[in-house]
């Protein structure tokens, strides 16, 4: 049995990782999520879809 890593609380890594997603919004590397940029991501994955969808239909088989 092997022993469990005492140099790490529960949940730190997580807790590591939340104040690096902070930090690199700080500096402006992130994208701000809201509920209109899902909406238009949504529409956008929707439009190419359908745009490949009907590119697969005009191919011949």
């Amino acid at each position: 049995m092997t022993k469990p890593n005492s140099s790490r609380l529960p949940g730190a890594e997580f807790l590591a990782s939340l104040d690096e997603a902070d930090a690199s919004l700080d500096r402006g590397e992130g994208i701000l999520i809201t509920r209109e940029s899902m909406r238009l991501l949504a529409e956008e994955v929707k439009r190419r879809g359908r745009e490949q969808m009907a590119a697969e239909r005009q191919r011949p088989d």
